[in-house]
């Protein structure tokens, strides 16, 4: 049988690209995304696709009605707001969070509670940022953020690992793409890294993980190619 893959944040960007390399390993992907709808003419052959909005939390109740055990979670939807703290409102502020952390921490939650009433472990795929220990202007929420979401992935590790033996969890740190993460921005994203051959590091390295937890960056070279290395980093010095 197939293995299956649920993208959380699948429908543009890196999540679209780790879909279409799933079918490529001959994994089926089942895509979510508030804009799957839109985005589905770009989807793989074959795959499943469903809306889930991490905002809402009935569009997340609705998701666990129908839902199935998958043999590998990729968590990666997000958005970036770049402005200063101090001229963030309360709405982008809370959405952020929401977005970020709140929502996909209890989609999680749900999640979990059904594999282990299956008795069905996991690989739990994290798409962080390497913004989680580097210094940004106007990136304050977002950079806390991004620590946050390494930081639960790397202790929920050990609780996987613990309830739901056989489970493992990477957390990954990829830096610079050429996604619309940075519409809007002022962000010269010309010798950013490209999200099919990010989407192919990750792969290897998840199919290729024998612990049961792996931290891996993904940074990119001047020239936009991907330098990839292993292990936590220390977050910078503000000055």
């Amino acid at each position: 049988m197939a293995k299956t893959a649920l993208i959380i944040g699948g429908t543009k960007g890196l999540g679209l690209s780790l879909a279409w390399e799933a079918r490529r390993r001959e994994v089926w992907p089942m895509i979510t995304g508030r804009s799957v709808h839109e985005s589905a003419p770009k989807f793989p052959p074959n795959c499943g696709w469903t809306t889930l909005d991490l905002t809402n939390q009935l569009s997340i109740e609705e998701f666990f009605e129908f839902y199935n055990c998958y043999d590998y979670v990729i968590w990666n939807a997000g958005e970036l707001i770049e402005k200063p703290f101090k001229d963030l409102t309360l709405k982008e502020l809370l959405r952020m969070t929401t977005l970020h952390y709140v929502g996909p921490t209890d989609f999680l939650r749900h999640l979990i509670l059904w594999q282990r009433e299956y008795e069905k472990s996991f690989h739990l795929i994290t798409i962080s940022s390497t913004s989680s220990w580097r210094i940004r202007d106007n990136q304050a929420v977002y950079c806390s953020l991004q620590a946050a979401k390494s930081a639960f992935t790397s202790n929920l590790s050990r609780e996987l690992d613990r309830d739901l033996p056989g489970s493992k969890t990477t957390l990954f740190h990829p830096g610079g793409m050429k996604t619309g993460l940075f519409k809007g921005t002022k962000t010269d994203v010309s010798n950013f890294m490209d999200p099919d051959v990010v989407a192919k590091i990750i792969w290897d390295e998840v199919q290729n993980q024998k612990s049961p937890f792996k931290e891996v960056q993904i940074m990119r070279n001047n020239d936009g190619s991907p330098n990839v290395s292993y292990g936590p980093r220390t977050s910078e010095l503000p000055f």
